[in-house]
This record gives C-alpha cells, structure tokens and sequence, in this order.
C-alpha cells in the first residue's frame, strides 16, 4: 500500500511541477479517500503558510492540484518568456569577453531546462554564435565551414 500511496504523490508533484501527467484516482480503487487525505496534508505540509490559509479549506487534493497549475503555470509562462527575452537581447560588445557572455547564455538556456522549455544543442550554439559581434565573423564561418561540434 505504501507503494501505491508513494507512486500517488510523486505523480502529483511531477504533475505540479511540469505541468504534465494526469492524476487518475481510478486507477487505485478503495484508496480514493485514504490518499486524498494524506495528499491533501502532504501539499498542505509543504507549502508557506500564506499558501496553507488560502488551500487550508480545500477537500480535494485533486482540486488543490489543479489550482496550484494554473497559478504556477502563468508564473512559468511569464518566466519563460522573459528568459527567451534575455537571450534574444543578448548580443556581445566588441571589446567585451567571450566567457561570461557564453556563460550567461548559458545559464539561460539551463533556466529554459528547469522549465521544461529547453533547446536543442545545436540552437544553442548557433544562438551564442549569432549573439558575437562583426570583430568574431571569421571564427564564426571558420566553425560553419568545418563543421565544428563544441558542447557547452
């Protein structure tokens, strides 16, 4: 039983934090009840308590969930899009260094990771190589031309 209950509630915060997944209560049959209770105190537990007021009243974990999406998810969206911002107004000064630019780049396209947004390597890439200024061009085609694969 503590199998089916464990399963439930990773289940239910995947599904919170990736936005992802869909909590099918059917699947366990007598437990409905049993887990809605220890999943409603084990959110409740983990949340601060301006969240715990606000959710305190609610009967269904499911309900708690579903609310926590939507909240989040904007949050999520909003995050994103300024991160993609970032990126896209990211451009490297001529007389600037190449390794903190690349870095930061870097830590954006990790952020876009943590939100399930992430891009490929080789957008990566071409996204920093597009972000250097005239002064870095030879480099630049001397990677295209040879085909260069560099990890970040």
């Amino acid at each position: 039983m503590a199998t089916t209950s464990g399963y439930v509630y990773k289940l239910i915060f995947t599904t919170i934090r990736t936005g992802k997944g869909k909590i099918e209560w059917f699947k366990f049959p007598g437990m409905h009840e049993k887990n809605n209770i220890d999943v409603c105190c084990l959110i409740l537990a983990s949340m601060n308590s301006e969240l715990q007021k606000q959710y305190e009243n609610m009967d269904s974990a499911f309900d708690m969930i579903n609310n926590l999406k939507a909240m989040f998810q904007e949050q999520a969206r909003t995050e994103r899009y300024n991160i993609v911002k970032a990126i896209f107004d990211c451009k490297m000064g001529d007389k600037d260094p190449v390794s903190p630019h690349v870095m930061k780049l870097i830590s954006y396209f990790d952020n876009l990771e943590r939100l399930d947004a992430g891009i490929s390597q080789q957008l990566a890439t071409d996204i920093i190589l597009q972000s250097l200024p005239p002064v870095y061009k030879d480099f630049v085609l001397n990677y295209n031309l040879h085909d260069l694969q560099r990890s970040l």
